[in-house]
């Protein structure tokens, strides 16, 4: 099996004890590999999709995947003995799938799908894989980017907005115009013992939003990172972020005393 790609990673995931990573590409295929330490091994080729794969996401501790694809198709994957095997799959509508986010809820889970006719539709699953369907409208023109945690989703679009949505009851909290080009990425903070609200966004413009929630208000901090932007992750504690932008560069960030994110430095072992 061949680590290397010849068309572009469209996304990356981990799972929750970090054991295994997953990318999926352009040619319609989800890789997926160990970790051990500081290496990583090709483990599976997923093959299914009927189009380039933009996102996959692991689903409880791992055992499941959600993938979906550039042709409107979701599929559900299964560990079972020494592979994933396809379990679920339906084209939900006739257009884009951009990007998906999960949550695990009680006797099952949630896949939330960015769509490019600018809803968000959601898939209700149990254990069982019945599932029952919803979506809302999110963003004019499309919806590019999605992620949520237990709470709150958030969503970003090719109208240039990042909108914070109550997950329970499925309504906009607040948008925020904060980007002067469409939005590539946005991410949930994990929750953490402050129990404060944080998420970041990313766009085409060159720009990074941090916006974290203060006394029933949202404060915001913009970075420019000065060429476009295309992921925003946060670290599984929760206190670093890290931003991907120009040709395959990155940034981390943190927060000082103060609470407001600063650059550190990455410092190699590399000789």
């Amino acid at each position: 099996m061949s680590t290397t790609f010849t068309e572009n990673i469209l996304s990356m995931d981990a799972d929750a004890q970090e054991h295994r990573m997953l990318a999926t590409t352009a040619e319609k295929l989800i890789k997926i590999y160990t970790i051990d330490k500081d290496q990583i091994n090709p483990e599976f080729e997923l093959k299914g999709h009927d189009g380039p794969v933009t996102s996959a996401k692991f689903i409880n501790k791992g055992e499941l995947i959600a993938s979906c694809c550039f042709t409107g198709k979701v599929i559900i994957w299964k560990l079972e003995g020494n592979s994933y095997n396809k379990k679920f799959e339906r084209k939900i509508f006739e257009g884009s799938l951009n990007s998906l986010s999960v949550k695990n809820i009680e006797n099952g889970f949630i896949v939330f799908c960015a769509c490019s006719d600018g809803n968000v539709r959601t898939l209700q699953f149990d254990f069982s894989l019945n599932y029952s369907e919803d979506l809302f409208f999110a963003h004019r023109f499309g919806v590019t980017c999605i992620d949520n945690n237990d709470l709150y989703v958030v969503t970003g679009g090719l109208d240039s907005n990042v909108t914070l949505w109550d997950l329970k009851e499925k309504k906009e909290i607040e948008t925020f115009s904060d980007h002067k080009k469409f939005v590539r990425a946005v991410a949930v903070c994990p929750a953490n013992e402050f129990n404060i609200l944080t998420f970041a966004s990313c766009a085409e413009d060159g720009s990074l939003v941090i916006y974290s929630r203060e006394d029933d208000c949202i404060v915001k901090q913009i970075i420019e990172m000065g060429s476009p932007c295309y992921s925003v992750s946060w670290s599984a504690s929760g206190f670093s972020l890290c931003v991907g932008y120009g040709d395959s560069f990155f940034k981390t960030f943190v927060p000082d005393v103060s609470g407001k994110f600063k650059e550190v430095e990455i410092v190699s072992n590399e000789k």
